[in-house]
């Protein structure tokens, strides 16, 4: 349809990195800002609680959508996903207890799992032949440029007035359904279709993701926590900055040809690096290049493992390494929460991330390197 069509193609891929935009952006309002005040409610180990519930509601939306789609327009999926992630933040403005920031958080992840399934599925759908890598990259940019200062805000907004928090967290993903009309014709044919079985999806990139997912989890669930001097803001910020020019950067490097199981083995080592050094609890700088090198290759391991993914299945359709690959992502931040909090309550903050940085080396360390070793797909458009 697309191809030919050049003019719908190229709206419609406004319309879908619009609407990844506003969700990206509503999500990553509260994405700290949650379990920041469901930790000022219910102690420490709330905020995990609350990071392991949106991310396990969204896993169990995710498992769904192919289903989904087989039964609905992708636009109709994409557009009750972004109006069940901004409504609920509506309910931030009465100031509500741990057990309705929950409630909250479950609605929310209802709707976050709906949006990232169609939206990286339209976004690799409608790449051009020859720069998966640069499509996929720039999704990375959009849906995760936001991370870079939307949870500072969050938190500043959460502690000083519910009412802004509310309105500014509910407002993106609301306003962001105005450009579903030029969507309303999309079909996603033959990529809804087929089987789990048959979807021929290569396991070993997303075993080095889930490590790394646990790491973006873990940092912005408690990198805030790591002091009281309000310095944890300005390392996610770091970190979100990181994670984008990660994300953004490995699309072009695979598009020339890379390979792409030495960028995991090289992104895999940075990542652990970067949470041994937050561990390590020396000075400021020491934790900030900590933050610096976690996010640049947790960004990296993202794009990369995505691209494996698509380029792994291409021929059944990407439904599945779409669906395949957010599960990873937000089982693996969910998890990450929940770790780090059930270690935060027995270790203290930084010991945990001590930890953390074990776990991403020693599990998501040998599947990268029998990817780089045994390459069983060329994840290139142009190389």
């Amino acid at each position: 349809m697309f191809d030919r069509a050049p003019r719908s193609a190229q709206s419609a891929r406004r319309a879908v990195f619009w609407a990844n935009g506003g969700a990206f952006l509503g999500f990553y309002l509260l994405l700290a800002a949650a379990p920041a005040a469901a930790a000022e409610r219910g102690g420490d180990g709330a905020a995990g609680v609350v990071t392991a519930v949106l991310m396990g509601v969204t896993v169990a939306t995710q498992s769904v959508v192919p289903v989904l789609l087989r039964r609905w327009p992708p636009v109709t999926v994409l557009g009750t996903g972004l109006v069940l992630l901004g409504a609920p933040a509506l309910g931030f403005a009465a100031h509500p207890g741990y057990g309705a920031i929950v409630a909250i958080t479950a609605v929310r992840g209802v709707g976050f799992g709906l949006v990232t399934v169609v939206g990286s599925l339209l976004v690799t759908r409608l790449a051009v032949d020859g720069a998966q890598g640069r499509a996929v990259g720039l999704y990375g940019l959009i849906s995760s440029g936001s991370g870079a200062f939307a949870p500072g805000i969050g938190l500043a907004l959460v502690d000083h007035s519910p009412w802004a928090t509310a309105i500014v967290s509910c407002a993106p993903p609301l306003l962001t359904t105005a450009a579903l009309p030029r969507l309303r014709h999309l079909d996603v044919g033959s990529a809804a279709g087929g089987t789990w079985r048959g979807a021929g999806l290569d396991p070993r990139p997303l075993l080095v993701f889930l490590p790394a997912a646990a790491a973006f989890g873990g940092v912005y669930s408690y990198v805030p926590l790591l002091d009281d001097s309000g310095a944890g803001r300005w390392l996610l910020i770091v970190f979100g900055i990181c994670f984008v020019f990660g994300r953004l950067a490995v699309g072009r490097i695979l598009d020339r040809g890379a390979p792409a199981g030495l960028i995991l083995v090289l992104a895999i080592v940075m990542s652990g690096g970067g949470m041994a050094l937050v561990g390590a609890a020396g000075p400021a700088t020491t934790t900030a290049l900590g933050v610096a090198l976690g996010g640049l290759g947790v960004g990296m391991v993202t794009t990369t493992s995505l691209v494996m993914l698509v380029a792994s299945c291409a021929r059944h359709g990407n439904t599945h390494a779409a669906t395949a690959w957010n599960v990873a992502y937000d089982a693996g931040s969910g998890a990450g929460g929940l770790l780090l909090g059930l270690l935060a309550a027995r270790l203290g903050v930084a010991d945990s991330f001590l930890v953390l940085a074990a776990v991403l080396v020693l599990v998501g360390l040998p599947p990268a390197l029998r990817a780089w070793r045994r390459p069983v797909a060329a994840v290139s458009g142009g190389g």
